[in-house]
């Protein structure tokens, strides 16, 4: 699992984006304990859980992204 995180600087909202290498890992890390308390350690109001595929392949080497 990787999770890459973002804040909108507006608004101060801020996001987390969870990558998994198979629909099984995700399946088992939502039955975790952990899962269960990231909303309250984050202090999530508001939580939107969507699933994507990833339709390119994502390189951190490759990064920062120019401005």
């Amino acid at each position: 699992m990787r999770k890459i995180h973002g804040r909108d600087e507006t608004t101060g909202d801020a996001c987390g984006i969870y990558f998994f290498e198979t629909q099984a890992a995700l399946a088992d890390l939502r039955e975790t304990e952990l899962a269960k308390t990231i909303p309250s350690a984050y202090e999530a109001t508001e939580i939107r859980r969507e699933i994507y595929e990833v339709l390119y392949p994502l390189y951190p080497e490759r990064g920062p992204l120019p401005e």
